[in-house]
């Protein structure tokens, strides 16, 4: 099969459509999933744990149906793969940084120090 037809296969209506019904499953899910399940259940992790694999799975499958990368060789999809997982990991550790400061900025401060600002006043 010549690389035409491959390329024509892929972006025909029906491998759209296809595409569309498999991402509104997914979504459909994920608000099932937040209206019914996720109240009754204790904590947070499980649920945002659950939300972030389900969106990354739907990235990863529009990426590679409607960017093609699914017909491309391997070394192409790291390269672009590489960079979103340092992507992520960087979101991820600005985020716990930030909660880490919150929670030292919400900490009393120990008796007899203070702020080099409130001294000088």
């Amino acid at each position: 099969m010549s690389e035409e037809v491959k390329d024509h296969e892929a972006s025909s209506p029906k491998t759209i459509w296809r595409t569309f019904w498999i991402l509104l499953a997914i979504t459909i899910g994920e608000i099932l999933f937040a209206v019914l399940i996720a109240p009754k259940m204790g904590g947070k992790l499980i649920p945002n744990l659950l939300y972030a694999v389900l969106s990354l799975m739907k990235a990863g499958y529009i990426i590679s149906e409607f960017m093609h990368m699914k017909y491309e060789v391997k070394n192409l999809i790291r390269t672009v793969g590489l960079p979103c997982l340092l992507l992520i990991w960087l979101i991820t550790a600005l985020a716990m940084e930030g909660t880490s400061w919150k929670h030292m900025m919400n900490k009393p401060m120990p008796e007899g120090a203070e702020m080099e600002h409130t001294a000088s006043k």
